[in-house]
């Protein structure tokens, strides 16, 4: 028996990036990191709660710009890594990680000085303009070489004018706070990427928008998605966090024939199977009674 696949229009939707209001403004910010490469390079934060788009927002930033294959070399202009680790990291396991994000061997008994000397020469090989650093958090909770480890990190922005982004929780942002006045020199400033809020009708009427994103990339119709009422139930479902919005349609499209109608038991299998399950389990959805119902 052949291994259950995602019907094609599932895949279709989960890699479409749909981009929320918040979005325009962080990948404003992220462009102008990017101006700073090769010059006297500034870093940002970009920070949030979790599913509310950081991951996506970095990865659609970076395929604007891709690997690109010359006659003579190839070029990686944005280097894109997750801060996590099997064991609590050290500042040569940073390094390690964004040799082997490029593709670059190193030996392990290479010391840190041998790993930045490696890093700054193949920076310029590779035509590195600006490295995206996700889930510093885990950084930060699992290390206690984290100090260490942003004074690596700025130092490598000293020495090769190739700006980090540093994305995560809040406490990302907190520690950022607490750094030194030369840490702080060095990053531009921290924005915050939220979950919908509908208080107000221009709240409102962001999140209808952006619903009707995403239901034109739906394999099929669905204009009850845009009705007042239902905008609510799939509020209340979500909490307006774009990740688990995007959870709750993946299991619509997925579980969804294609040709009927979309009705409100549509959506209640839909949510059941992206949180609540069977059963309720703690923090498995957002509200224990379902909305759709």
């Amino acid at each position: 028996m052949s291994r259950p696949r995602l019907k094609p229009e599932t895949v279709h939707l989960q890699n479409t990036i749909i981009l929320h209001p918040d979005f325009e403004v962080a990948m404003d910010a992220l462009r102008m990191c990017h101006k700073t490469s090769g010059y006297d390079a500034r870093g940002t934060v970009i920070y949030g709660d979790p599913g509310v788009g950081k991951s996506t927002l970095l990865k659609a930033y970076k395929k604007q710009f891709p690997d690109e294959e010359l006659p003579d070399r190839t070029t990686k202009p944005i280097v894109y890594f997750k801060g996590r680790f099997g064991r609590a990291p050290t500042t040569k396991m940073v390094q390690q990680r964004v040799l082997s994000t490029m593709g670059i061997p190193y030996k392990g008994r290479d010391t840190e000085a041998d790993l930045t000397d490696s890093l700054a020469q193949n920076f310029k090989d590779l035509d590195v303009q600006m490295v995206l650093l996700d889930e510093f958090q885990d950084i930060l909770k699992r290390s206690r070489d984290s100090e260490d480890i942003i004074h690596f990190i700025k130092q490598m922005m000293d020495d090769t004018n190739v700006p980090w982004v540093l994305a995560g929780i809040e406490e990302v942002c907190d520690f950022m706070d607490r750094s030194d006045d030369q840490i702080q020199r060095r990053w531009h400033g921290a924005y915050s990427l939220d979950a919908f809020s509908i208080t107000t009708d221009d709240e409102m009427e962001d999140f209808a928008c952006y619903m009707e994103l995403i239901e034109e990339n739906l394999p099929f119709r669905c204009p009850s998605l845009l009705e007042k009422n239902m905008l609510l139930r799939i509020y209340l479902a979500t909490k307006g966090v774009p990740g688990l919005i995007s959870d709750l349609m993946t299991m619509l499209v997925e579980f969804h024939d294609g040709k009927s109608a979309v009705t409100l038991k549509d959506f209640t299998r839909a949510h059941r199977l992206a949180r609540q399950g069977s059963r309720r389990m703690r923090g498995s959805a957002p509200f224990a009674r379902d909305p759709f119902d």
